[in-house]
């Protein structure tokens, strides 16, 4: 089976007509950190999201298929402070689990972290019988910082430096800038390419 491609937009208040019923699967929120205790209804889900949407130190999102722009799943980027987020990814249909819909929004939202918020690391908490989540973030980077006996914690950087020949590669997931001038560069020649979304610097 083809692997379903999708895309991330603002999370909107309409879409509280789709995501009430996920709230109500405990299938769905097994695995996260927090379930509904009680039985959620549209106007419910409603005021929830007027709620986070007016909340700036969040960023919620909407995760679509883009053969038909279905809403299937919510991204967000909370605790926003110091160049820092903490990730949240679900897929509310379980039709779709187990297809890399997860990983590909995780992808895109690290995008809009390092692109459009300018944040320089991104941390992800997930309970340790979550083996999918686990398996996706260390696909796309993470490393662990702590655990417990129910929750691991890992954080992406989404700057990192590498040896480049005499110099460095600089991946621009952040402000390209803010590291050059930071960096205590070995030499005094100090040439700059940029490719495939990095810097190489000499």
């Amino acid at each position: 089976m083809a692997e379903a491609k999708i895309y991330l937009r603002p999370l909107q208040e309409e879409d509280s007509k789709v995501s009430f019923r996920w709230r109500n699967n405990p299938e769905v929120w097994k695995n996260t950190g927090s379930a509904p205790n009680c039985f959620i209804t549209e106007e419910m889900e409603l005021a929830w999201i007027k709620k986070v949407l007016s909340d700036s130190s969040t960023k919620r999102y909407a995760i679509c298929l883009e053969a038909n722009d279905q809403y299937i799943g919510n991204a967000y980027l909370s605790n926003i402070a110091n160049g820092r987020a903490e990730e949240q990814i679900f897929i509310g249909e379980p039709a779709l689990w187990n297809q890399g819909i997860g990983t590909q929004a995780r992808a895109l939202l690290y995008k809009i972290a390092a692109d459009e918020l300018q944040l320089s690391i991104v941390v992800s908490n997930i309970r340790t019988r979550n083996i999918a989540s686990l398996k996706s973030v260390l696909k796309l980077g993470f490393h662990e910082v702590a655990r417990d006996s129910e929750w691991i914690t890992l954080e992406k950087n989404l700057v990192s430096i590498e040896p480049c020949g005499g110099g460095v590669i600089l991946h621009c997931w952040n402000d390209f800038l803010a590291i050059l001038f930071s960096y205590s560069f070995p030499n005094t020649t100090r040439q700059v390419s940029c490719f495939d979304g990095c810097f190489c610097v000499g």
